[in-house]
């Protein structure tokens, strides 16, 4: 697990990642990134191919303030394009499916909330950290 505190010139993010290599290659990247008041959490875990492409990406963000947890599923063709995708909307403390406002999904795109997208794992901020080791 890295630490982004102790490499603040080299870190997006001042967050945990947890990245799992196989033969010297990166293969999975689980990120969470919070908000400094503690009001939302977002876990980010990035799957690769063997080439370094972004296979899938799933996403978890969970939002005290709005009450809500938005769970978001992509799959990704080796060129980068966008094969499926997949948002769905829960109520924080029921976990019953909730449907989406206007104000909700405008939200979404705010930092933090988006989700950054590494289309190939040398694109990850820490990669060079992990890989050189």
């Amino acid at each position: 697990m890295l630490d982004y505190d102790s490499h603040p010139d080299k870190i997006y993010s001042r967050d945990l990642a947890n990245v799992y290599v196989r033969s010297g290659a990166v293969v999975v990247s689980y990120c969470l990134l919070d908000s400094a008041s503690g009001d939302w959490a977002h876990y980010i875990t990035y799957y690769y191919r063997r080439d370094g492409t972004l296979a899938k990406l799933d996403s978890e963000l969970r939002d005290l303030a709005y009450a809500r947890v938005v769970i978001r599923t992509r799959y990704y063709g080796a060129d980068g394009t966008l094969i499926a995708s997949e948002t769905r909307y829960f109520d924080i403390h029921t976990r019953r499916r909730k449907k989406p406002s206007a104000e909700l999904r405008q939200d979404l795109a705010l930092p933090g909330r988006a989700i950054l997208i590494y289309e190939r794992a040398g694109d990850l901020p820490f990669y060079e950290l992990v890989v050189n080791r």
